[in-house]
Parts: C-alpha cells; structure tokens; sequence
C-alpha cells in the first residue's frame, strides 16, 4: 500500500493484478489467485489495516484507503527491507540492488533520469509519472504499471522495442498512441499475464494472441480492439484466461468458447458491418456455453437483428447491455429475469414496443441493483404480484418518462436507495405516493431513502421534498 499516493483511494482490482503479477500469492484449495487475493483484502480491513473506502452496488469493495500513519509505516519498513524505492527518497541500502521502483507523480525529471539509470536489476516500476525513460537490462523488468504514459512511447523506435526487450514482463498497464508496433514482436511475451493498455485508436490484434496460455487478464480501455478467430491449427487452450473486456465485434464461435472455458468477465462492443446479413452471425447463442462467466457487458450503437438470440449462462452475476433504441427489451427480458444468481443488471437504451413492462412473480430472484434508462417508449411498469424483486437493494432510473412505478417496491424489505436522475415528474410523484405509503406503515424512520436529480428548477417537485425524499437541483 506504500507504494500509492498518500490519501488515494486505491482501486481493488488494481492491488490485486499488482499481488498476482508480483507473485505474492499461491494457489490453494483450487482457488484462482485473484480469489484468494480478496480474501487476504478481506482479512486485512477486518484487522482494521486497510480502510473500506468505496463499495459497490452488489456490496464488493471496490476502493481502499490506508491511514496516513500506517502508510508511513510501510514506507519506513520497505526501506529498511530494501522492498521497494521510492524516487526521491534515501535508501539506507542505496539503490543500485534494488528490485521494485515506485516513481511518485510529482518527481523532478533529472531524478527520475538519474536514479532509473543507477538501478540495473530492476523487476518492478510502479509510476505515477508521466515521461519515464527506458532502464538498463530492461529484459529482467516483469511489473510496469503506469498510469501516464503516453509520452514514453512518443519515440517509435521505444515502442517497437517494448515487446522485444520486456520479454520476462507479467504485467503491462500503460497508456499508448497506437498498438500496432507493440504488436509486431508482440509473441515474444509469454510470461505476460496481465495486459491493460490506454489506447486512442482502434486496432486489430494478431491472431498469436491465442498462443499466450499465461495471459489472464486483456483489456483495452478509450477504444476498443478487434480478435481474429483463433486457428483450427492452434491447440492452446487459455486456462488461464479470466477477463476479456472491450472486443469489437466479437464472434463467440464454438473454436472460440473451446479457448477460453474459464472466462469470468466479458465486455463486448458491437458496431455496423455491412454485408452481414445472417441472423445469429456473431454466434451470441454459444455465450450461455460459457459455463463460469460471471459479468457480461454488451454494447450495440447499431441496430442487429442477432442480438436476440443473446443467450446466458446460469453462473452469471452482473448483466450490463446497452443496445440503440430499435431493440425491443421484451424479446429477451424473460430470459434475464429467469437467471438464478443475477445480481446486478444495468438495462440502458433501447425500447419497449408495447410501453409496458409488466413484472412476473419469481423474476429476478437474487437481484441487488436494477438501472434503467434512458428508455422514453417505457410508460407503464407494473407487476402482476407483490412479490417482486425480493433481494433488490438499489434501484436507479435514468431519463425515465415512466407514468407509474410498481407500489410494491416500497414492500421490498432490502430496499436502502431509489435514484431517480433526470425523471419525467410523473415518475417522480408516483415515487412520492410509495414513499407516503410505506411512512403511514413504517413511519418516519424508513429503511430506504428517495434521491431525484432535475435539470432545472420544478417547484411542484422541490415541493415535494422531505425526511425520506431528496430533491437536487442542477441549476
């Protein structure tokens, strides 16, 4: 934790990748590394050493913080230990044999350059830091993990001998202008494990993706990448493999489910072709094969006919989709709402061909959050029952023009929070009426709480403000 900003809020998933990469942690009991990594996170905030300081929707901590004391504290000990450097910093064993480097994100340049180029066997750069230069024996480096990087690969010929030189790295985070010469001797890494890159244009991957079985983690942030089908000739299977995130126009082909049998997470973005014109080319009916995802995100800015034959596996957790607003929910909302361990569903754009979305008894069973919008064609949400949602904890409405709300909501006893961000004022009095009713049940002290955001003022709606009903006003 030392090795962060002090006061900043740390990403999870972040500390995790850095413990697996580091290879810090050991398989047990068939765990995956990044399982038994929250369990020691776990451990850690139950001990009161790691501060929780962001959860997310479904209840995961999604950020940490470490006390200012205690931070001060690593630091002390990874100095006396030789652990890690911190540039800018003495080191009571001096710098030449360290291991792990920490570039803060203020550092002056000139130190920067001087110390980088007095640490020969460095493993590990963690930087904040914008412009840092190439180091010696950089084939023994295995962590780079920078956050501004953009500049360091400016000069083509560095870019070109990344892949080339880094051939022991395990983790690659960086922020680039282009792939395609990190790519051109892209097969020479194959210890890499982790690969998230910041890139500002759209690329295709080589096809010798499909060679690296101890990649575990691919994502590509800003843009997304193209995956060419694997070979019939290739016959690695990527075990390994657990994220997938931002593919364009990915085809989930049987060659291709056979690669990735343990995928936990997959984000997908879809966009126009021409000349496509089979129902289910992109094989989106093969994603329930993929028997341990557990978050799936799709994204369609242009309309396809083979987005109804989406299918899902019975392990999944967190659904996001977001398709333009020719697609009709309704097609495909019975398959959603029958999955057993869904806990997190994000319903943005599209449309409902009929207006309403009548809600069925047993849908949903495991739900915790539910967003919906903005979706105009969505009128009348009703529900034939009163039991609806029976595990729900958060329910968020985005640009909604709904003229009514289930009642039952309020009777969902896990209910904390209703946003409602941007609601037509029909929406929102209907909001007001199931807060009403259950203060004349409950009283005063309810168990969830009502937030409306609105563009401009509406005094009929800031009226309607009180202990249990928030009213935001952007303007």
């Amino acid at each position: 934790m030392g090795v962060f900003e002090e006061d900043d809020s740390v990403k999870v998933s972040t500390l995790v990748k850095l413990w697996v990469s580091e290879g810090f942690l050991k398989p047990m009991n068939g765990k995956s590394l990044e399982t038994i990594a929250i369990e020691f996170l776990q451990d850690l905030v139950d001990r009161n050493l790691i501060l929780v300081d962001k959860v997310g929707h479904t209840g995961n901590i999604k950020f940490v913080k470490i006390h200012d004391l205690l931070r001060d504290l690593c630091l002390n000990q990874s100095k006396k230990d030789g652990f890690y450097h911190v540039i800018g910093q003495s080191s009571p064993r001096g710098i030449s044999s360290q291991h792990r480097v920490v570039i803060p994100r203020n550092t002056p340049k000139k130190k920067v350059l001087d110390d980088l180029q007095s640490m020969p066997h460095a493993r590990s750069i963690i930087s904040e830091y914008g412009n840092v230069p190439r180091i010696k024996n950089s084939g023994l480096l295995r962590t780079l993990h920078a956050y501004k990087f953009h500049h360091y690969f400016e000069d083509e010929s560095l870019l070109k001998s990344l892949a080339s030189q880094y051939v022991n790295l395990r983790h690659l985070v960086v922020e680039v202008g282009s792939m395609s010469s990190i790519f051109t001797s892209f097969t020479r890494l194959w210890n890499l494990h982790i690969l998230i890159v910041c890139c500002w244009k759209e690329f295709t991957a080589p096809a010798e993706i499909w060679r690296m079985p101890q990649l575990r983690h691919i994502e590509m942030t800003e843009r997304s990448f193209y995956l060419p089908e694997p070979s019939s000739d290739d016959v690695v299977v990527m075990e390994n493999l657990l994220v997938l995130k931002s593919i364009a126009n990915f085809k989930c082909s049987e060659e291709v489910v056979k690669r990735i049998p343990n995928i936990k997470k997959l984000g997908i973005k879809y966009f126009w072709r021409g000349g496509i014109e089979q129902d289910d080319y992109y094989c989106l009916n093969n994603i329930k094969l993929l028997c341990k995802l557990k978050s799936l995100s799709v994204m369609c800015w242009n309309f396809r006919a083979s987005l109804y034959v989406l299918t899902f596996p019975q392990s999944l957790k967190k659904l996001n989709l977001s398709i333009n607003r020719g697609f009709e929910w309704e097609k495909i909302l019975g398959k959603i709402g029958a999955l057993p361990l869904l806990e997190k569903f994000k319903l943005l754009r599209g449309c409902f061909g009929t207006g309403k979305w009548e809600m069925v008894e047993g849908q949903f069973p495991s739900l915790k959050y539910l967003e919906l919008g903005p979706c105009p064609s969505l009128e009348h949400w009703t529900a034939e029952s009163n039991s609806i949602f029976p595990r729900l904890e958060k329910l968020r409405l985005v640009h909604m023009e709904l003229k009514e709300i289930p009642t039952q909501i309020g009777d969902i006893p896990m209910l904390q929070k209703i946003w409602m961000d941007y609601c037509g004022e029909s929406a929102v009095m209907c909001a007001k009426e199931i807060v009403e009713e259950q203060v004349e049940i409950q009283g005063e002290d309810l168990p969830f709480h009502v937030q409306v955001k609105l563009s401009c003022k509406n005094e009929a709606v800031q009226s309607l403000a009180g202990p249990n009903f928030e009213v935001i006003c952007d303007s």
